[in-house]
This record gives C-alpha cells, sequence and structure tokens, in this order.
C-alpha cells in the first residue's frame, strides 16, 4: 500500500482506540463520524485536467462533488446507535467514479452560473 494510505489507515485505529478509551471512562461523551470524501477524476481525464478551470472542466468537478456528498449524507443517514462513538464513513470512491462517468457520458451537468 502506499504510504499515505497506511498512515491514514492507522491514524483512523488511533482514533477508533481512544474514542473506545472514552467510551469507558465517560458512556455518554460526544461521538465522532467522519466521512471520508476525496476527488475521483474521471478514467477519460487526463493528469493536466486539475489545472484547467474551464467552465465545463468546473461543472463536471461541482457535480462530482455533489454527488459524493449525497453519498457521504446518504451513509450519516443509515448509521444507527449501536455503531458507538466512533464511525469512520469512507465514500466508495469505486462506486463514485462509476457515478462520475455516467453522468459525463450522458451529459448530465449541473448549469454554472456566471459570478457578478
Amino acid at each position: 500500500m502506499p504510504p499515505a494510505i497506511v498512515s491514514r489507515h492507522w491514524r483512523i485505529k488511533g482514533l477508533q482506540r481512544e474514542y473506545q478509551l472514552r467510551d469507558q471512562l465517560e458512556p455518554n461523551g460526544p461521538k465522532a463520524q467522519p466521512v471520508h470524501l476525496a476527488y475521483q477524476a474521471p478514467s477519460h481525464a487526463l493528469a493536466v485536467k486539475t489545472l484547467n478551470f474551464s467552465p465545463s472542466s468546473i461543472r463536471d468537478r461541482w457535480a462530482s462533488g455533489g454527488r459524493d456528498m449525497a453519498s457521504g449524507l446518504a451513509l450519516l443517514e443509515q448509521i444507527d446507535g449501536s455503531c458507538g462513538r466512533f464511525s469512520y464513513l469512507p465514500v466508495d470512491a469505486g462506486e463514485a467514479a462509476m457515478r462520475t462517468k455516467t453522468d459525463v457520458l450522458s451529459g448530465d451537468r449541473p448549469k454554472l452560473d456566471r459570478a457578478a
């Protein structure tokens, strides 16, 4: 695994241990439910696409971010009280990338208004 993934894995494990200990000391304490969102470029996008600020490119990224946020909010709605005090909720990158590709191919893009 790449170092960034290994590092993230251990940070999450550390938070899970910390919240398990907090649960023993203070059972009614606060909960943490981080939702992990990460931009997934569609397969047709080139590496320099991140430097492209054309209206269509920004529109695509906004749409992708909106879909990822909707997926994250749906994950939060599915949580019940049995999850404990710490729940790590990663948005499925493969599923998000597939939705992005499908939407781009179908031409489903939000309207990008001009700034005043």
